[in-house]
């Protein structure tokens, strides 16, 4: 028994160790939550995207209050425990509900937060930490500035799933007609997966394609290229919006058959095509 104590005991490069690992996973993740507040439509929609998930706007607002005020807590290591627990939870549904992580061979960085995470809530925040340093007042303190953040993320309020705007039409859906789908504008629509950021990961077979963007199933409204661009692979370009027929369909050259994916950021404009 003796031996098992000397073994089981944390030297004090362990404790620096900690500390470092504590401080990226906790910072970072802090960055990643403060950014989600107030609530953008696009973490709800993510959320909502989970067919299990209850009161999808909820439990998104309840993860980014996690990520913010539980990688502040890891960071100062006060009340590790508890905060290593929520964030755990709140990667594992990431990695393998949101992302379909296959658990750890999928390289994905939630899964590598979930398992830091893990680590902490097995062994704590080490002694370079609030918890040891206030040994019983750091789980009150700990709960007070718990409750600090709750208040701060609370009066910041939610803001609802809006769709995005361009020249006064709402943009409801955005879809990729083009030469692999008999340029039909209701088929192969976008997911939007981040800030106006749309994406389409679709099959293509080898050979030149063209395509344009179409708004709301329609040709209506449709974004492509003024000027014709030679097919390429991989493909960035700025799109705009057609007005009267000015624009070109946009061309590229896919290698091989498989799997491509294409990105679409609706503030810029900038379009990418490459492999998945």
């Amino acid at each position: 028994m003796e031996q098992l104590e000397k073994v089981d005991e944390i030297s004090l490069l362990g404790h620096v160790s900690l500390l470092l690992m504590r401080l990226y996973v906790g910072l970072s993740m802090v960055s990643a939550g403060l950014s989600k507040i107030p609530l953008p439509h696009w973490m709800t929609e993510q959320v909502e995207a989970i067919s299990w998930m209850p009161m999808p706007e909820f439990m998104a607002g309840l993860a980014s209050y996690t990520e913010f005020a539980g990688g502040i807590l890891i960071t100062l290591g006060l009340l590790t425990r508890p905060a290593a627990f929520f964030l755990a939870i709140t990667m594992a549904v990431a990695a393998f509900s949101s992302q379909d992580t296959t658990p750890f061979i999928g390289i994905h960085v939630a899964q590598g937060y979930l398992w830091s995470y893990v680590v902490l809530l097995a062994i704590g925040a080490g002694r370079m930490s609030l918890d040891h340093l206030l040994k019983s007042w750091g789980k009150w303190i700990g709960i007070g500035v718990a409750g600090i953040l709750a208040i701060y993320t609370i009066s910041q309020g939610t803001l609802e799933p809006e769709s995005a705007d361009s020249e006064g039409v709402t943009i409801e859906s955005l879809a990729l007609p083009g030469t692999f789908n008999d340029w039909d504008p209701a088929s192969d629509k976008m997911s939007l997966v981040g800030d106006s950021i749309y994406r389409l990961e679709v099959d293509l077979a080898p050979g030149p394609i063209e395509f344009k963007v179409a708004v709301n199933e329609a040709w209506d409204i449709n974004l492509g290229v003024i000027e014709s661009n030679e097919p390429t692979f991989p493909l960035e370009t700025r799109l705009d919006i057609d007005s009267q027929g000015n624009t070109q369909n946009v061309k590229a050259f896919i290698p091989k058959e498989g799997e491509y994916t294409i990105t679409l950021d609706l503030k810029s404009l900038e379009l990418r095509l490459d492999s998945l």
